[in-house]
């Protein structure tokens, strides 16, 4: 596959990008972490502890209701406002026990779970104990407010005891946990900072990095091709052919550029090989050219003899026409002459 420049800043371009995305994902499940921190923080666990501390109040008050109840005997009155006070407080402690046990399935340690367990299990034992105390000091004078008293204090006050000891234990093991729930709460926090601070600086650094790198590889290249092309320009063709190090746009001019300089140098060498064979036939031609001009001169001067001799024919023949004429009136004198002589002859021969 060709890895074009586009792909190139592309992939840059993807890797800050999957940087930033994997930077915002760990900030946001940080956060996430602190929210559920601050949740169970403000949602569970200090209203859990808010609550076990109502609850350890109205046992308190409870016990302060009981004890008034039983001081007020057999008195109508004063008897009617404790048990009123005593149903009052117990209504509330019923209440904080509700709102302990809707927390408890969010609570984190199950042994708190098992101490809420315990105290639901005493407190209505210590609930009947206490009423049992006031309907005793109710049944007559001081001797049985003493007795409701004692009783009170045998078996009301170690239950109490009991169950002040656990919501202790439970308040303690909450106050634990709030206070690592802050310290992770803080760690938290400063992780959210780290994290934040480190993806910033290491996408930076990648996108400085391949930045860098990718304005690099261009430059390196593109000043490659770029003196290639102005050697070639200037008529130089000794350089070597420039290395194809990419598979992209910069390496497809170089391999063009490789190839224009190729075919230059073939172009040139069969010029020169063109000029070398024109250069032998042209000293051919030269050669052949002398060869026929020497031809020439010597055709001239057989040509001038045969002209020569054919002036002398001529003369020759003029002077042979000449004799001829010579000749023929030499024949016609000759014949007229022999013609006189005949005739003479016949005359003669008449005459004799």
């Amino acid at each position: 596959m060709k890895f074009t420049l586009g792909k190139k800043l592309g992939l840059g371009f993807g890797c800050v990008l999957t940087l930033m995305v994997a930077s915002t994902l760990l900030s946001y499940l940080r956060v996430v972490e602190v929210e559920r921190l601050q949740t169970v923080f403000i949602s569970i666990r200090v209203p859990t502890l808010d609550g076990i501390r109502e609850l350890q109040r109205d046992l308190f008050q409870s016990g302060s209701k009981t004890r008034q109840a039983i001081l007020a005997g057999s008195q109508t009155d004063r008897r009617e406002d404790g048990i009123r006070r005593f149903d009052a407080i117990w209504s509330q402690v019923d209440k904080d026990v509700a709102t302990l046990t809707e927390f408890s399935p969010k609570w984190s340690r199950q042994e708190n779970r098992d101490r809420l367990a315990k105290i639901k299990e005493r407190i209505p034992e210590l609930h009947k104990t206490q009423r049992s105390t006031i309907d005793l000091a109710g049944t007559g004078g001081s001797e049985a407010v003493l007795r409701a008293g004692n009783e009170y204090a045998d078996k009301a006050t170690p239950l109490n005891d009991a169950i002040v000891k656990e919501l202790g234990d439970l308040a303690t093991s909450v106050e634990e946990l709030i206070l690592q729930g802050g310290q992770s709460l803080a760690a938290e926090g400063t992780a959210l900072k780290w994290t934040m601070s480190v993806s910033a600086v290491v996408a930076l650094a990648v996108g400085i990095f391949l930045s860098i790198f990718l304005s690099r590889r261009i430059t390196q290249a593109t000043g490659s091709v770029l003196a290639q092309a102005e050697a070639i320009a200037a008529g130089d063709l000794t350089k070597d052919d420039l290395k194809v190090r990419s598979r992209d746009e910069l390496g497809d001019v170089a391999t063009a550029i490789n190839q224009m300089s190729g075919s230059l140098k073939r172009m040139i060498l069969a010029i020169t090989q063109n000029s070398m064979q024109v250069a032998s036939a042209s000293e051919e031609l030269s050669s052949t050219s002398h060869q026929i001009t020497a031809n020439s001169e010597e055709t001239s001067a057989q040509a001038n003899v045969v002209s020569n001799a054919a002036q002398q024919v001529s003369q020759n023949l003029q002077t042979v026409a000449t004799g001829a004429e010579e000749m023929g009136a030499s024949i016609k004198e000759i014949a007229k002459n022999a013609g006189e002589a005949a005739r003479v002859a016949t005359s003669a021969v008449q005459v004799a």
